[in-house]
């Protein structure tokens, strides 16, 4: 067991102070737009929510939601949600299971079995507005309960919007701010003494985007990290290497509407699945691989209708147990969490079931 972790920074300040944009001449994405013209008509799908999951209102507004799956038994899976207090986890149905107090976050990830030195952990990372730490947690798949691990500097203003990466043994997370910068942070740990270990962040890349970064998701099995930049579009990245990137494809247009939020990569196998992308009054779905063609949208279809501005995060998973199964998308409203059955998608859409883990 881990009994301390002491979280430190290391390699940060590339001679740059926290928060610049890049200096003339650092790397900038390429725009190459594969979709063709911007007024292609969207294929607008209405889908109601299976379940909503409120929020208490005295722990502020919802700012965005990680699953997390247990693959040991899918029916105890949960919601994290990043509020103005800190991080609740709720049930999948809607049951507060607990959280830790803190400041407000508008930014969450997870990933699960990550490899700690001799240690097998599952990894919550959350930043907010205003604070350019990024704050790490352990996930107890047991009790499910987080345990507060500290935190890290990113080199940014703040963490508007982060991703984790776990690929090849290797931990890393993926942060950007409201300048529009993007940092690659590398993180592992260092041995201290008998029983004692800390994290230690390194700074891979740093690119800028332009605008502010509203959505990051990172694609494990592809090796491609998706950042959305609010006005502008939605970015491809390769996670390792050069930081030329591809737009694929632009904000206020007909496929993702106004402003873009919070993106998710849904995966059912090695080969299938989607980037989902949160723009004004609709959700986006792309292929997952190059070119990212685009595939349709849903609307959440609220008891008043339509539901307008869907500005915020959002989260996709399958292996969440039988009355998920095909799948979930989740998105964060103001006041909570809705969760939407990706085979009532699929019933309106005609795309195909993906794959549930296990599956033959």
């Amino acid at each position: 067991m881990l009994k301390a972790l002491a979280l430190a920074f290391l390699g940060v300040g590339l001679g740059q102070p926290p928060g610049l944009p890049p200096p003339p001449g650092a790397p900038r994405p390429e725009q190459v737009d594969p979709l063709g013209p911007d007024d292609v008509r969207p294929i607008l799908i209405d889908v109601p929510p299976a379940r909503s999951l409120p929020i208490d209102a005295e722990r502020g507004t919802v700012g965005d939601v990680a699953l997390w799956i247990d693959r040991r038994d899918p029916s105890r899976s949960a919601v994290l949600v990043a509020h103005g207090r800190g991080v609740t986890l709720l049930s999948l149905d809607g049951g507060e299971i607990g959280g830790l107090g803190g400041p407000a976050f508008n930014a969450i990830d997870v990933r699960t079995g990550v490899t700690l030195g001799s240690e097998r952990i599952d990894v919550v990372a959350a930043g907010g507005a205003g604070d350019p730490a990024l704050r790490l947690f352990a996930l107890d798949p047991d009790s499910r309960s987080l345990r507060d691990m500290g935190k890290v500097a990113t080199d940014l203003a703040d963490v508007s919007a982060l991703a984790l990466r776990w690929s090849e043994g290797a931990l890393s997370c993926f942060a950007g701010d409201a300048q529009g910068a993007v940092v690659h942070l590398l993180l592992g740990p260092i041995e201290g003494g008998p029983g004692e270990r800390s994290i230690a962040a390194r700074v891979a890349r740093r690119w800028a985007v332009g605008g502010p970064v509203t959505g990051l998701a990172a694609d494990d099995a592809d090796g491609a990290v998706y950042v959305a930049e609010s006005s502008r579009g939605l970015w491809r990245f390769p996670a390792e290497g050069s930081a030329k990137g591809r737009l694929v494809d632009r904000a206020g247009g007909a496929r993702l509407g106004g402003e873009i939020g919070g993106l998710a990569v849904l995966r059912g196998g090695a080969s299938a699945g989607y980037l989902i992308a949160r723009g004004s009054g609709r959700v986006s779905l792309f292929e997952l691989g190059e070119p990212n063609r685009y595939v349709a949208s849903l609307r959440l279809v609220a008891p008043g209708g339509p539901a307008g501005s869907l500005a915020g995060g959002l989260d996709a998973g399958v292996g969440l147990g039988t009355r998920w199964k095909g799948g979930l998308v989740a998105w964060a409203g103001p006041t909570g969490v809705d969760l939407v059955r990706w085979i009532d998608f699929v019933d309106r859409s005609g795309l195909p079931l993906l794959v549930e883990p296990g599956a033959p």
